[in-house]
């Protein structure tokens, strides 16, 4: 099994980047400040060896705005699907190829969703999310309606954050990112 790509959305210095791995060597360069770090920790994060280790400070500084967008769309009674499109996410997305272990893919079978026997690849993505039936408790004490009580804001929001997401595990079919199955994320580790 090699690791082919890479997607990462939403994580401290890393808002949307697409990565390729080489299939012996990949050097990350670059100046201060590009992403380096958060390269390495995201992995880290989502791959503790005690469980995903991720919080609000690792949320991309523009995506905080998307929080305000949801809680408004929350507040005029959208529908809970809208919403949650709206609420930001940190997501690991991995192409994994297994075409070296085709015939003997083992606890990687958990991760392959699509019926297609001359496609070698899946597609692993974690997510840092809203956990599932939270919509109302995690929009329950947050008002940002008031400017001068936008510190009192962010800190309820650190709080909620903390309290109602969860970090996931999903297979997704490489030919049809709509088709994902969540995995449990003791099996990913296992990988």
């Amino acid at each position: 099994m090699k690791l082919k790509c890479a997607k990462i959305q939403n994580y401290r210095l890393l808002k949307n980047v697409n990565l390729t791995f080489d299939k012996r060597t990949t050097l990350i360069v670059g100046r201060n400040n590009a992403g380096k770090t958060s390269l390495a920790e995201i992995f880290r994060s989502f791959l503790s060896q005690s469980g995903p280790k991720i919080k609000y400070e690792d949320f991309n500084q523009s995506c905080l705005c998307k929080f305000e967008l949801a809680l408004k769309a929350f507040q005029k009674g959208k529908p809970d699907k809208l919403i949650r499109r709206l609420l930001p996410s940190i997501i690991l997305e991995l192409t994994l190829d297994y075409k070296d272990d085709a015939n003997d893919y083992g606890i990687l079978g958990d991760f392959i969703v699509d019926l297609d026997d001359k496609l070698f690849e899946t597609n692993v993505q974690a997510c840092y999310q809203l956990k599932d039936g939270k919509i109302k408790d995690f929009f329950g004490a947050l008002d940002c309606s008031h400017k001068e009580k936008r510190k009192k804001y962010f800190t309820d929001l650190k709080a909620a954050i903390n309290l109602h997401y969860e970090a996931v595990i999903y297979a997704v079919e490489p030919t049809n990112p709509n088709n994902k199955v969540r995995v449990e994320f003791s099996k990913f580790k296992k990988q």
